[in-house]
């Protein structure tokens, strides 16, 4: 089996499996207002969004990787809270499929430059450099009509088992920047690989509760 690495988190675990309609229209964000403020160790995207999405039974790494520099390096700044996971499922989209996460959240105090315009940056730096996941690029660009700021890559990567499809999704909300990680990890060279439709049939299903959680949890 494939074993998928992402800024450090590498993992195997029990599948689950769940559907997603690729035909589903965008999601209606709820009435709500966003915090005014975080305090140290609360955002928690990990732990507290991805796990109720209905693909996290069983994460993949063991939750090290949170960091809240308000409490690990209080005079840094911007203020960045960071984590990285990941977890093996399985859909009806995609079949069994390793998904990893990694985020950065910019905080920023008044008078310093928007933790936005941080995350604008990182954004960028990050889409320079999704090629290199990639042992072969099939198809990338912008992907707006699953989130307004984005970029995609598509193709395979070489694994143990040979080259394996891989699909690579960024993301921008306000000041948090998301990644997201699908590497098919079929056991067996006869079953049938995903394809780029599976793949975004997948996303579909994930990002807009990303989307909404970090538009509600980050300050305007």
């Amino acid at each position: 089996m494939a074993l998928l690495t992402v800024g450090g988190v590498v993992g195997i675990v029990n599948a689950l499996t769940r559907s997603v309609d690729p035909s589903a229209g965008p999601r209606v964000s709820p009435s709500w207002q966003a915090v005014e403020s975080v305090d140290p160790g609360e955002f928690d995207l990990c732990g507290q969004t991805v796990d109720t999405l209905g693909v996290t039974d069983y994460r993949l790494d063991d939750g090290a990787g949170y960091e809240d520099t308000a409490t690990s390096s209080p005079s840094a700044r911007p203020r960045v809270v960071s984590d990285e996971c990941a977890w093996e499922i399985t859909s009806a989209a995609a079949g069994k499929m390793e998904m990893a996460i990694s985020y950065e959240v910019f905080i920023a105090e008044s008078g310093e430059e928007t933790g936005s315009d941080f995350a604008q940056r990182s954004f960028e730096e990050m889409r320079a450099s999704l090629s290199d996941q990639f042992e072969t690029i099939v198809d990338e660009g912008e992907r707006s009509d699953v989130i307004p700021s984005s970029y995609y890559v598509y193709g395979s990567a070489i694994e143990d088992e040979g080259a394996l499809p891989r699909y690579v999704f960024l993301g921008r909300v306000k000041s948090g920047v998301f990644r997201i990680v699908l590497q098919d990890i079929r056991s067996s060279p006869s079953e049938a690989l995903a394809d780029e439709s599976a793949f975004l049939a997948e996303l579909r299903g994930i990002v807009p509760d990303v989307q909404i959680d970090l538009e509600r949890r980050i300050p305007d």
